[in-house]
């Protein structure tokens, strides 16, 4: 129950009187869904607020108006407040993004935001502060998570159910539409479960749909952390991403990929955190998802399995048995299930003739059973295929979505209990991370958490630790340091690669600072090998030539 306070003249000051002061004033705004305050910004006054019977409301919401408020105004929105509001509003305690505007660093134009608000939209955008609602939530025991889904899938619609059966957010010919991540679940305000919002993950948080370039850290490969050998470092840069994955408003992680490398000509081998290492990669998938679900946001698991070669992906057929399965294939998937992982992701290829999204001994015997793994299996991007049948052998949410695979008509022919099996298990997913407490925005409602900025200088003194920690040196016959006695004076730095700078336009393609496809992150900028180079050396007094 809200009304304006007494002494309220114009603007925005409201009194809050609780009905039950003890209930949390955020359950009462979740449940609402969406808040709409139309004079937010249409006064000079001075803005307060008071809530009667809860303190940590009380400073909750005024965090929550302050944050909208600067948004609202780095938007142009709020063209009636003077100078004098604009700095007050403008003074929050010092938090990450705070004061950067990416779009007038990217010379973007701005977009009116011509719909209603979600209070969450300020939140994810503005940072954390104080225990507000960006703070990670306790984590659930699965079983504790499924008690919970099974109530909840008792009291949905067929229409609703049927809605967490797949993704949603894309157009034909592979278009993501306006305000939604790459993947996406919707939200279900009347039971309080949140939108699931994925993005790819392999370096870092994608930059795609409306995401600017140079927002985020492009990180080390997951192969370059293989490569460090050193699980303590993992877990921190899985908790670094994950909180700018926060930050961007996202909850699911759509990582870490963890296969073992058959092959060095795979084509996503770079992605991988296993290299062609089992016990390695076991090691490193559990730090992973420790670090990044330690922060509130979802991993995800892929791609199971044997997803060995990009060439002919669709098609080809791996033909493995079980010994050789589990022993070098299965361990770094086994240890992110232990770890408690969320999600896992089914892969293109088939494996011994049947693809993995609906093959049910990779599915239901090797890893609900053979594993006991409890969240659930969710398809790569149009894995599905035209398996109308996949829930019955194993598969939970089909992705992106788009497919029309399942409807109200088609979900009847499925074994029964097939379909309240699988939105049980997306949903204990949820609830497993308590990600129904972090009340962000819901898609497509969400261009100011994707386009907030998160590229700190405490992540990229991270990443390049990281990178630099990745790197072995096999042989120095007195050349490194650049400088060392016995070094050379004069050092030849030869190729095109060596001053290349990235192209903040290309979303996709490989560079020769990342990866191509959907792991590719453009980096916002670049220390190229010349200068690198030459800038080291000009402080050892070394002459450099290219």
């Amino acid at each position: 129950r809200a009304q304006r306070s007494p002494e309220a003249h114009t603007g925005c000051s409201f009194m809050c009187a609780m009905a039950r002061p003890q209930r949390r004033l955020r359950d009462v705004l979740f449940g609402l869904g969406v808040v709409v305050l139309p004079r937010l910004c249409a006064s000079t006054s001075d803005e307060r607020l008071s809530i009667a019977g809860d303190e940590e409301a009380a400073d909750l919401v005024e965090w929550e108006v302050e944050a909208l408020q600067v948004s609202l105004l780095q938007r142009g929105l709020a063209r009636s407040m003077d100078a004098g509001a604009l700095a007050s509003a403008s003074q929050a305690p010092a938090h990450r993004g705070v004061g950067e505007d990416p779009l007038a660093q990217l010379g973007a134009s701005r977009r009116p935001h011509s719909r209603p608000m979600h209070l969450g939209d300020a939140q994810s955008a503005y940072g954390e502060r104080r225990g507000g609602p960006s703070s990670k939530p306790e984590e659930r025991s699965w079983q504790a998570a499924k008690d919970k889904a099974h109530g909840v899938v008792a009291m949905m619609t067929a229409e609703e159910k049927l809605s967490f059966l797949h993704g949603l957010g894309w157009k034909a010919n592979w278009t993501l539409k306006d305000g939604y991540y790459i993947g996406n679940t919707p939200a279900l305000t009347r039971l309080r479960v949140p939108a699931l919002k994925m993005q790819d993950a392999s370096i870092g948080f994608r930059h795609a749909g409306g995401v600017p370039p140079g927002t985020v850290v492009a990180w080390p490969s997951m192969l370059a952390l293989a490569a460090t050998w050193d699980a303590g470092l993992v877990k921190e840069v899985a908790a670094a991403i994950a909180r700018e994955f926060r930050g961007k408003g996202a909850n699911v992680l759509l990582g870490p990929g963890v296969q073992v490398h058959r092959s060095a000509w795979g084509g996503r081998n770079w992605e991988y955190l296993s290299g062609e290492d089992p016990h390695l990669g076991a090691k490193l998938a559990a730090a992973y998802v420790k670090g990044a679900q330690g922060e509130g946001v979802m991993c995800v698991a892929k791609h199971w399995a044997f997803n060995e070669q990009e060439f002919d992906r669709n098609n080809y057929s791996v033909e493995v048995d079980d010994r050789t399965a589990w022993e070098l294939y299965y361990p770094p998937f086994e240890a992110a299930v232990e770890a408690g992982v969320g999600a896992v992701m089914c892969a293109y290829n088939r494996v011994n003739g049947t693809h993995s999204c609906t093959n049910s001994n990779l599915l239901k015997r090797d890893l609900k059973v053979g594993m006991g793994f409890e969240g659930m299996v969710m398809s790569d991007w149009a894995a599905t295929y035209a398996y109308s049948d996949a829930i019955d052998h194993g598969l939970d949410l089909d992705m992106p979505g788009d497919d029309g695979l399942w409807n109200l008509s088609s979900v009847k022919r499925l074994r029964e209990g097939g379909e309240d099996e699988a939105v049980t298990r997306v949903l204990a997913s949820v609830f497993k991370l308590g990600l129904e407490h972090g009340y962000s925005c819901a898609p497509p409602n969400c261009d100011l958490p994707m386009q907030s900025f998160r590229r700190t200088g405490e992540n990229r003194e991270l990443a390049a630790a990281a990178a630099a920690e990745s790197v072995v040196l096999l042989k120095n016959d007195g050349v490194l340091p650049i400088g060392a006695p016995s070094g050379p004076r004069t050092i030849a730095v030869i190729g095109g690669a060596s001053h290349y700078l990235s192209d903040l336009k290309n979303e996709l393609y490989p560079d020769y600072y990342t990866g191509g496809g959907s792991g590719h992150v453009t980096p916002g900028s670049v220390v190229t090998p010349l200068d690198g180079i030459a800038r080291r050396a000009a402080g050892a007094g070394v002459v450099v030539v290219s």
